[in-house]
């Protein structure tokens, strides 16, 4: 650990990583159709994600991306393949969060999802959504919200409650109420990672922030039901869209916890220091090819577990994410 770094853990269920495993097997088989299989089997190709318990709907596939390292790189963050000056190949996923396929003008939270093609081989997924913290703060309450979700619509508030009872209920509604909303354009939104990761030997979140200068969103979203593709199609055809990539480091329990995904890592306690530049090429995702690339994205898998050592995912709520992941119901 840095010399500057302040000290952090992970806490275990049942006091250490295997215990938590044989848990967390159980808990991914109470929810999924079939059986959990071993994290280590998951694949990283392009199996189809048929089956995902949530992001049904690729809005937007590109292939040809990149993300390209600043030059003036922090010592500190220089780390893996992010190095100053490096051009990482990139596939980027947009999609509606809901688990069911539904209208673009339906208000929803949004998710990207990019996967790294690295020198070293491999992969190295990032998963973040529009909204900066995650509707469970732990792995027990992503379970009872999976359970919830799967029964009968008018007791889930009830069933949700006799879980994790009624205030943290009322908070998750509170938080959907939110982050369900329309979405005029991707090429504004805001998307964060919402739980920890490794970055080196520190916890970090990440962020991709939209770059000052991007022609304005419409006003309202337009109608139809493809109607975010339509409108990245129309901007993209003009120019470039690029984001950038920002991280926040942990400072303390309180303020950045590790095992609670709720709490938002506020810019007071730590303060987003911007790495890389997102750029997705201009092009036309309308023709033969755009419509090859968004095949050949929603084939992906994305999986935050696809990363180096060196960028684990951190917290219950991921470790507990690995296991549905594996399942192949993300």
């Amino acid at each position: 650990m840095n010399r500057d770094a302040a000290p952090w853990r992970e806490d275990f269920r049942g006091g250490s990583r295997e215990a938590e495993d044989r848990l967390f097997r159980a808990m991914a088989q109470a929810i999924s159709p079939r059986p959990a299989a071993r994290p280590d089997a998951a694949p990283v190709g392009t199996d189809r994600a048929d089956r995902r318990l949530f992001h049904a709907k690729t809005a937007v596939g590109i292939t040809d991306a990149a993300l390209m390292v600043d030059r003036a790189l922090p010592a500190g963050l220089v780390v893996g393949h992010f190095r100053p000056g490096a051009i990482l190949p990139a596939a980027i996923r947009f999609s509606n969060a809901s688990a069911i396929p539904q209208a673009d003008g339906v208000p929803d939270m949004r998710g990207l999802a990019m996967r790294l093609a690295i020198p070293a081989g491999g992969p190295h997924d990032f998963v973040l959504a529009n909204f900066p913290t995650a509707l469970a703060r732990n792995a027990e309450q992503f379970l009872a919200l999976a359970m919830a979700a799967a029964g009968d619509w008018e007791t889930r508030l009830a069933r949700l409650a006799s879980r994790i009872g009624l205030w943290e209920s009322r908070r998750i509604l509170a938080h959907l109420k939110a982050s369900l909303k329309l979405c005029p354009s991707l090429a504004h939104e805001h998307f964060w990672s919402a739980s920890p990761y490794l970055w080196g030997s520190r916890p970090v979140r990440f962020e991709l922030r939209p770059v000052a200068g991007e022609p304005p969103p419409p006003i309202l979203p337009a109608p139809g039901d493809n109607a975010l593709r339509i409108e990245f199609a129309s901007r993209i055809a003009r120019r470039s869209v690029t984001y950038r990539l920002a991280l926040q480091h942990y400072c303390d329990e309180r303020r950045t916890p590790i095992e609670d995904a709720a709490v938002d890592w506020r810019p007071r306690a730590a303060r987003p220091i911007e790495i890389a530049t997102l750029v997705i090429p201009r092009q036309d995702i309308s023709g033969r090819e755009g419509r090859w690339a968004l095949e050949q994205i929603d084939r992906l898998r994305f999986n935050p577990w696809n990363a180096p050592e060196d960028f684990r995912p951190l917290g219950s709520l991921n470790r507990l994410r690995r296991f549905f992941y594996a399942a192949g119901d993300q």
